[in-house]
């Protein structure tokens, strides 16, 4: 008894339902369209959990890490802002400017587009992935991940603040912990991705922990088996 095989899909076909047009906007109606729950123009997270970027002008982005970017995009790599002491250089970071749309593949983790409203924060250089161009930032390095001595290149971290939308990205489950006057919490570097308002991060003496103090809340990347180094060079 010969039994029917399944129609297999043409190749042109399975290319329309999947189609991602980075150019103008996102459509498709395959597992790769995009979630609309999850659009915060300009950005977009499709179902798989992919992040789309749509440039109408300017865009802060992690060149390094991208997918796919439009032909119709100028890149500019942007140097390390840095305080006076350190020695400036390229840094992940890159303004592209024009229009188009920029791909950044899941690889894993997962990403959070969130909205500064006036906001002040801190963040591991690594989990900042997308900024539009409002925000300001500068670099520096996170207190307590140079080594004992006080030497070494330690964890890059970025400052930003202003009106504006970006997107981070944590490896694991991403949490915020409360920090107030009268609560100090002391966490591992590690797990550490960054923190909103007024804290201050000092080495533990005698501990492989950060004790962090002020006023705010700490976000934590809750991934077993990680190091700080392998974390930076996600």
């Amino acid at each position: 008894m010969r039994f029917a095989e399944p129609e297999i899909a043409g190749l042109t076909e399975l290319a329309v339902e999947r189609l991602l047009d980075v150019g103008g906007h996102v459509r498709g109606d395959g597992r790769l369209g995009p979630d609309r729950r999850a659009q915060q123009a300009p950005f977009a997270l499709l179902e798989g959990g992919h992040l789309v970027v749509e440039v109408d002008s300017a865009m802060l982005v992690r060149i390094d890490a991208v997918t796919l970017i439009g032909d119709g995009l100028r890149v500019r790599r942007m140097p390390r802002r840095v305080a006076a002491d350190d020695v400036p250089g390229d840094g992940p970071l890159a303004i592209v400017d024009g229009r188009g749309g920029v791909v950044f593949a899941r690889a894993g983790g997962t990403f959070h587009v969130v909205r500064l409203r006036r906001d002040r924060c801190f963040l591991r250089e690594g989990a900042l992935w997308a900024a539009e161009p409002s925000l300001h930032w500068e670099n520096g390095v996170m207190p307590g991940t140079r080594g004992g001595d006080g030497e070494g290149d330690g964890a890059p971290f970025v400052r930003i603040h202003g009106d504006g939308v970006m997107a981070l990205r944590s490896v694991g489950d991403l949490i915020t912990v409360k920090v107030t006057p009268e609560r100090a919490q002391r966490v591992d570097p590690a797990a550490l991705i960054g923190w909103i308002g007024d804290v201050v991060a000092l080495a533990e003496p005698g501990l492989p922990l950060l004790r962090c103090e002020g006023e705010g809340a700490l976000l934590l990347d809750l991934v077993n088996h990680r190091s700080a180094g392998e974390r930076d060079g996600q």
